[in-house]
């Protein structure tokens, strides 16, 4: 399971850098590959590394996006994914220790 730190840093970095490629040098078929390599390279040097983050990047430039993308959808969903997964993660943690307790009983009983 990926960090939080990667998934909204990842996300937020690759939106900020594909919406300024797009800014910058329009549509073209190199703009996208220079705005994914650069998104890439930025979260290996901040140590945010998220790949599907790279499809951020991508989809900033190729439905050609303005600013407002990098808090809407972007940093919105990075936040959804991010609680859930901590929910989820909740959830499991509790329903662990419960088996984990109901098991422990069931080996006293056949060591008795």
């Amino acid at each position: 399971m990926s960090r939080m730190r990667n998934v909204i840093g990842g996300h937020l970095l690759s939106s900020i850098i594909g919406v300024g490629v797009y800014q910058l040098f329009g549509f073209t078929w190199w703009s996208v590959s220079l705005g994914v390599t650069l998104a890439l390279m930025v979260m290996l040097l901040t140590d945010t590394l998220h790949p599907p983050a790279g499809g951020t990047a991508f989809s900033a430039i190729m439905y050609r996006q303005q600013y407002v993308f990098i808090f809407m959808p972007v940093l919105l969903g990075a936040f959804l994914l991010v609680c859930l997964s901590l929910v989820f993660r909740f959830i499991s943690q509790i329903d662990l220790k419960h088996r984990c307790r109901k098991n422990k009983r069931a080996f006293e009983k056949v060591d008795a």
